[in-house]
Parts: C-alpha cells; sequence; structure tokens
C-alpha cells in the first residue's frame, strides 16, 4: 500500500517568566504530572479559583495507519494568572515539552485501525489579572516589545495606522482604554467563525467573532506603539463553544495586563472573571502548522479526530 504524509487542519478558533521544570516520559503514563515552575507563594493563594477540566480525544481510522502523531497544547503556569496543580494523561506522551512560552504534549499511536482515545484531565487555579487586580497590586513584569505586523494583524496598513491615530489619546492607559471601547462598540459579533479574517478584515466588515476583536484590539495597540498579543485557551463560561482568545497589553505602571474586548463575556475594561485558562501567547504558531490548540498528521489512510472541553469542577 502507498502511504501518503497529511497534515490534517484541526478545530480553529471559536473563537511570564518562569523556570522549567523537564519532565520525563515515564512519569506521565496514567499518573499525575505536577508542574511547579513557579512557586505558588508567590501569589495569594486565598483570591484564586480551582477547576478541573477535561480534554478529550477521539481518534478514528477509516482503514490502517502505520502512524498517528497528536501536538496538543497544554496550561502552564503564569505568574499572576494561573497555577497547574497536576496533569494526568489516560494515554502516555512521548514527550512534554515547552516552546515559545507555551507547553505541549506530544503523542504517537502506531498500528492504528481501530479508535483511539486520549483523556487529558487538568486541576488549575485561576487568577485575576485585570487592570483592577493590576492597579492595586502594580506587577514588575518584564516588558517585551510586540510592535511588528503578523498575519492577521496587520500593522502597517493605511486603514489600521488611521483608525489607531483616531484612537489615540496622549497617554497609552488612555489610548488602550479608547482602543478597548472601540472594538468592545463598533464591532457586532457575528457567531462563531471557523476561518480566521484578520484585523484588516474585521475593521472594514465591522463584524466577526472574538478572533477578529482580538486580532484588532492588538494591531491598533501595536500601531500606536504599545505592545500587545493574543492569547489563545479556554472559558469555563461561554454561550457557544470553550475555545476562545482574549488581549495582553503591556503599560509601563502595571505590566501585563488582561482584557477581553468581545461582548457577551461579563468583562469590562477594568475586570474579568476568574475562568480563564490560557494555553497559547502565539497568534500564529508554526508549531501547530498555524493552527489553534492541536493538530495532527498521520502516515496511511484518512482518519478523523474529535475532541471535547468538559468542565468537571469548578470551586470559585
Amino acid at each position: 500500500m502507498k502511504h501518503h504524509l497529511y497534515f490534517i487542519i484541526p478545530l480553529l478558533m471559536m473563537a511570564c517568566t518562569a523556570t522549567t521544570t523537564e519532565v520525563s516520559n515515564s512519569e506521565t503514563h496514567g499518573k499525575t504530572l505536577v508542574v511547579d515552575t513557579i512557586a505558588i507563594a508567590d501569589w495569594d493563594t486565598t483570591k484564586g479559583t480551582n477547576i478541573t477540566y477535561e480534554q478529550s480525544f477521539t481518534i478514528t481510522p477509516s482503514g490502517s495507519d502505520d502512524r498517528v502523531k497528536l501536538i496538543v497544547l497544554i496550561p502552564r503556569d503564569v505568574k499572576n494568572r494561573q497555577h497547574v496543580n497536576n496533569i494526568t494523561y489516560s494515554y502516555e506522551p512521548d514527550e512534554v515539552y515547552d516552546l515559545n512560552n507555551n507547553r505541549y504534549a506530544k503523542f504517537n499511536w502506531h498500528n492504528v485501525s481501530t479508535p483511539q482515545s486520549l483523556t487529558i484531565e487538568v486541576n488549575i487555579n485561576l487568577y485575576r489579572n485585570d487592570l483592577e487586580t493590576r492597579s492595586a497590586a502594580p506587577s514588575n513584569d518584564e516588558a517585551e516589545e510586540l510592535l511588528e505586523a503578523e498575519r492577521f494583524i496587520e500593522v502597517g496598513e493605511e486603514a489600521i495606522q488611521q483608525q489607531a491615530k483616531k484612537l489615540e489619546k496622549g497617554t497609552p492607559f488612555k489610548t488602550v482604554q479608547s482602543i478597548y471601547k472601540f472594538v468592545n462598540n463598533k464591532i457586532d459579533y457575528t457567531g462563531y467563525n471557523g476561518s480566521d479574517m484578520g484585523a484588516l478584515s474585521v475593521l472594514e466588515s465591522r463584524g466577526g467573532d472574538c478572533s477578529e476583536y482580538c486580532d484588532l484590539m492588538v494591531a491598533l495597540c501595536r500601531a500606536n506603539g504599545i505592545s500587545a498579543r493574543v492569547i489563545e485557551g479556554y472559558t469555563t463560561a461561554y454561550a457557544n463553544v470553550p475555545k476562545h482568545c482574549w488581549v495582553e497589553v503591556y503599560l509601563k505602571e502595571y505590566g501585563w495586563v488582561l482584557f477581553d474586548p468581545t461582548p457577551g463575556n461579563r468583562s469590562t475594561f477594568t475586570t474579568m472573571k476568574k475562568n480563564y485558562i490560557q494555553l497559547s501567547v502565539n497568534r500564529n504558531d508554526d508549531h501547530l502548522g498555524n493552527y489553534h490548540y492541536w493538530y495532527y498528521r498521520y502516515w496511511g489512510d484518512p482518519i478523523t479526530v474529535e475532541d471535547r472541553f468538559t468542565t468537571l469542577e469548578f470551586k470559585p
């Protein structure tokens, strides 16, 4: 049989500084992976929300495959935002590793001819890192210059530059506030869209889902010389799907601050709920083929992969 190597597109969006700890494969099979890269004493644990969630995958082959590889984003500790207590895998990952401020688990199956399943259970503490909390306790986060254009964040386009100039208000704080209000109020939420549109497209169409809200806010911030990036992960409070994205902006007085410009998430310019699980800080993740959350490759007959996110326990 002639075998082909395929790159498969998984589900698209619904829409920190740490010392890493290397974990060997022998510690992960059917056991708890304890990730302790940031001392939990670094922040107030009494104000966190504890969540246990499960991400499950079902791999269904149409025939037989010599090999199936799946790479999945998993959460890591992020100071003042989240602390991972443990992760349990139903199937042993070949590798758990950090790359470009993200954490990944890689799985391989060989000689696949029947459906395979994978469950990843995570217990995590979540903390507010919005403007209100940062105002009360400014962070000493390291500045990182994130001002360049990238795919879907078309900073250099004339329309983006012109709109950014209109929203500039003299100080970074007031400018970010102006940008947030513009994106939140002037863009219509049109429901989940499986395709990424980008900042320029949403500025022209004035409609999109969370991806477009975030792309536009980040592009307008960067066009005004303010470092910003898109954060991707899950929210436990959702109307459509749990996959979601929000924005992180660097303000010198406060450090890196989170904002959710998408309407309907009970967030404001100054406050966000403690239900945001961060997975990625990279809008375009070439390690996932520039897709989102996970991706797979197979050697053999076509396969299908389905994933599901379930909140098992929520302790506010």
